[in-house]
């Protein structure tokens, strides 16, 4: 006779943000909005997508990025670019 188990996991996860990462309120200037801005390496934690990745959507123009503080990337840009994927 075979036996069947089912196991479940439960994964909790928290996002620190350190002092150089950085989340701000910024104006995109491509979206003509003042919003939530951030840095690539924050971005690649909020995303869960590599930094690569991140600028390769910079550079198709998926995503908005700002060249003050070493570089800003557009929340608002990066969640939508989250959903179509």
């Amino acid at each position: 006779m075979k036996q069947r188990a089912e196991i479940t996991f439960e994964i909790e996860e928290t996002i620190v943000v350190r002092q150089g990462e950085k989340l701000s309120r910024e104006f995109c200037p491509l979206c003509g909005i003042v919003v939530d801005m951030l840095t690539p390496q924050f971005a690649t934690a909020a995303s869960k997508k590599p930094v690569r990745q991140i600028f390769r959507l910079i550079e198709a123009g998926k995503v908005h990025f700002s060249e003050t503080d070493g570089g800003l990337i557009c929340l608002d840009c990066l969640t939508a670019s989250s959903a179509e994927q």
